[in-house]
């Protein structure tokens, strides 16, 4: 009966080292695989990054254009845009202002500094579908900074900023989330 239990006591102890083993063997015994992933899938995979972010509601929190702030007390365009409504979807970008919607074409290029953006009109108003513009962006989180040149077929501006006297180019500051719900 003791020769039993030892017996017993002998199968259960050489099962626990054989598990503790194999799972040691498991979590660090493996060979390393090497990946077949090129340079090329792995910038496919980091402009797909900034594009999931992309998408959602956004609102306008600021706009610049030769190098001054403009204001909704200013009126004109500068009031369109700061109430206007702006969504993001997989590809698309949609400004709606003053019960009119135009949509754009959008494509992203994460491999330029800063990175870069061209819009092309899909939808809106007569004579401007197909009117491509060049932009710079920069994605933080919940924020948005768009450069875009607003001259049809316009030079891809160089910074993220407006510069006196420069009527081709604006900046805009868009924000996502509470201050976004329209």
């Amino acid at each position: 009966m003791v020769w039993t239990k030892v017996k017993l006591l002998a199968v259960a102890v050489a099962a626990c080292v054989l598990t503790a083993g194999a799972g040691w063997y498991a979590l660090y015994g493996q060979p390393v695989t090497p990946t077949t992933e090129t340079k090329s899938d792995q910038k496919v995979a980091a402009q797909q990054d900034d594009a999931k972010l992309f998408p959602g509601k956004w609102k306008v929190i600021r706009i610049e254009s030769e190098g001054k702030e403009a204001r909704a007390e200013d009126g004109g365009e500068a009031t369109a845009i700061l109430m206007a409504k702006f969504e993001f979807t997989a590809d698309r970008f949609i400004m709606t202002a003053d019960g009119k919607t135009v949509e754009f074409e959008y494509k992203l290029d994460q491999n330029t500094k800063p990175r870069s953006i061209d819009l092309t009109i899909t939808k809106g108003p007569d004579g401007q579908v197909g009117k491509s513009f060049k932009g710079l962006y920069v994605l933080e989180k919940d924020a948005l900074k768009l450069c875009i040149n607003h001259t049809e077929n316009g030079a891809r501006p160089t910074e993220l900023t407006t510069r006196e006297g420069d009527k081709s180019t604006f900046l805009m500051i868009l924000r996502r989330g509470k201050e976004a719900k329209q």
